[in-house]
């Protein structure tokens, strides 16, 4: 027979049975006989106790035990913390609300979980139990180190294992701004940069402040977030540096920039010169170390390349073969450690050289003849400058008259020089003067019979070049008119040949400039005989 006080709190589960004593030990008196096990439910929480008797028969009596048993409520996990924001290093105290059981005790199981602060780092939950708590502590304290928003629960367990719903309290960690420096190159070339930067405010609640310096730069500093163009123009390593401020304390991140210098090319002062002439070697040299040179030339008919990459032209040949001047523009453009200097030039101008004066050459004098002044054929306007030496030293505008008081070769030279003071090249004139003919005398008078040859006609001339031409002559009138020889008259000795008449000779000598006539001889042809007897 089993009984349960007190009478409520409690139900009985499928198949289990009290049983009805009547109020008798006697098992026989019994009216029902409870179950062997017995299966009980409890509705409300409370203490109870639970008899069991038993008998077997009046002889041998009865027994009955009697246990007690605590059931307590479903456990409610409840708590309050000290604070739910706070910055890093965060300290945060825990009170247990949950209600204690009504035996026995509870026990305590407490998580945090983790979901971290956009942009900020470190991105990792890192907390500890401090004061010597721990996670199954009633009432543990917490140390929240890294940003980002905690998550605390607690599950109560009670004394029969009964295991509550968690209970959770949010905690917001706080910390100073997460800053990264964005668009700033480590080198440039003297000029600007647009800094900026990205930055979380890791949870904060004050909006952040900024706080730029640009050594070196315009301007130097700057409170905001986008300071717009930075001005670097002095070469050299410099520090940017970002202080980013909130509740939680100041970030300071920093940059070095190398600022390199930007190379100016000096270039050679202006060039005017004639055509055909060598012009340079032309070098370039930079205001830094290393410069490096690319050229360029818009007038290539000058004879200089389009363009090139050193720091020398080499020297050239400078062309125009037009008549008026042509300008050519050479540019460069310097570069050194990866910047590029602004483009410096000069000009090449080529000038027009005339023509060689128009002469005509060789001149011939005989010795002691009156000479003419030299004359050349020039552009009007043209300088003119007669030379008496190869080397073109001295020079007059007076033409020379040559002398001819002593036999021989001189050369003369000319040139004209136009108003690009360009001068031509030079035309020589030759003057021979040659010594006179001497000795052009021819013997001698003959008389011969009709139908009879004179002998040969000759005489050998001396003097002039020493190169003689020839040209034998013949009168029929006495010398009152003169005709060439018909054949055979230009040799240094002539043979007339069978003649009827009475003839004179005469032989024409020239070498050079040089001109003889000889001496006259007449060969008399006396008729034949006739035989009057």
């Amino acid at each position: 027979i089993w009984s349960i006080s007190p009478s409520t709190g409690w139900v009985l589960q499928s198949g289990s049975v009290l049983g009805i004593d009547n109020g008798f030990n006697d098992p026989s008196l019994w009216t029902t006989p409870g179950s062997n096990n017995l299966a009980v439910r409890f509705t409300a929480a409370g203490t109870y106790t639970i008899k069991l008797k038993v008998a077997n028969s009046t002889n041998c009596g009865f027994d009955e035990i009697t246990k007690t048993i605590c059931v307590n409520a479903i456990p409610t996990a409840s708590f309050t913390v000290d604070q739910t924001i706070g910055c890093n290093n965060l300290l945060v105290k825990t009170t247990n609300t949950s209600p204690t059981p009504s035996c026995g005790v509870n026990t305590y199981n407490w998580s945090v979980s983790y979901s971290a602060a956009s942009g900020c780092t470190p991105s990792t939950s890192l907390f500890n139990y401090v004061t010597g708590s721990s996670s199954t502590s009633q009432n543990p304290e917490f140390s929240f180190v890294n940003p980002g928003t905690y998550t605390i629960s607690l599950v109560v367990t009670s004394p029969g294992g009964c295991v509550s719903t968690a209970a959770t309290r949010t905690i917001t960690v706080k910390s100073k701004p997460t800053v990264t420096l964005n668009s700033i190159p480590t080198s440039i070339c003297v000029g600007s940069i647009s800094p900026s930067a990205t930055v979380a405010n890791c949870n904060a609640t004050t909006t952040p402040t900024y706080s730029w310096t640009f050594t070196g730069g315009s301007p130097a500093s700057s409170t905001s977030a986008s300071p717009g163009s930075i001005s670097y123009a002095t070469p050299g390593t410099y520090t940017i540096q970002l202080d980013v401020t909130n509740e939680c304390g100041t970030t300071t991140v920093t940059r070095s920039i190398e600022i390199r210098p930007i190379p100016n090319a000096t270039v050679p002062a202006n060039q005017e010169i004639c055509t055909g002439t060598s012009v340079g070697s032309f070098t370039f040299t930079g205001n830094v170390t290393g410069t490096t040179f690319a050229w360029a030339n818009n007038l290539t008919s000058i004879g200089l390349a389009s363009s090139g990459n050193t720091a020398t032209i080499n020297a050239f040949t400078a062309v125009n073969n037009s008549s008026s001047p042509v300008v050519s523009t050479i540019s460069v453009t310097p570069s050194a450690g990866g910047c590029a200097g602004p483009s410096n030039s000069f000009t090449i101008t080529v000038n027009p050289r005339p023509q060689a004066p128009g002469v005509t050459s060789p001149v011939a004098y005989c010795l002691n003849a009156t000479s003419s002044t030299l004359t050349a054929s020039t552009v009007p306007g043209n300088t003119v400058l007669w030379y008496n030496n190869i080397g073109l030293t001295g020079g007059s505008t007076t033409a020379p008259t040559p002398s001819t008081d002593v036999a021989g070769t001189t050369t003369y030279y000319v040139t004209q020089t136009n108003a690009f003071t360009c001068r031509s090249n030079s035309s020589a004139i030759t003057v021979n003067v040659t010594n006179a003919i001497s000795n052009n005398t021819i013997t001698a008078d003959q008389t011969i019979c009709a139908g009879t040859n004179p002998t040969s006609l000759t005489g050998t001339p001396t003097g002039g070049t020493g190169s003689f031409i020839y040209q034998w002559e013949f009168s029929t009138n006495g010398g009152a008119s003169w005709s060439n020889v018909p054949s055979g008259g230009t040799s240094l000795s002539y043979n007339p040949g069978l003649i009827s008449t009475t003839t004179t000779y005469r032989r024409q000598v020239s070498s050079g400039a040089c001109n003889s006539t000889s001496n006259s001889i007449t060969i008399t042809v006396v008729p034949s005989l006739a035989n009057t007897g």
